[in-house]
């Protein structure tokens, strides 16, 4: 960072911000489990908004 006295601080009295402790809510393996039941569920609600028009459109024709 570049300091400028037009700013009005002291970058040398700044206080250094503690590092906080970060923890991981879920693991590697339910984090992909869960990227995967979303992905397969978009992929289901797709192909039944799919399977819903053929159908109509089956209906219609008859």
């Amino acid at each position: 960072m570049v300091y400028d006295a037009s700013l009005g601080y002291d970058p040398d009295e700044w206080e250094e911000c503690p590092v906080k402790e970060q923890f991981m809510v879920f693991s590697f393996f339910t984090r992909l489990l869960l990227s995967t039941a979303a992905v397969a569920f978009v992929v289901f609600f797709y192909r039944m908004i799919e399977v819903n028009n053929a159908k109509e459109k089956a209906s219609k024709e008859k």
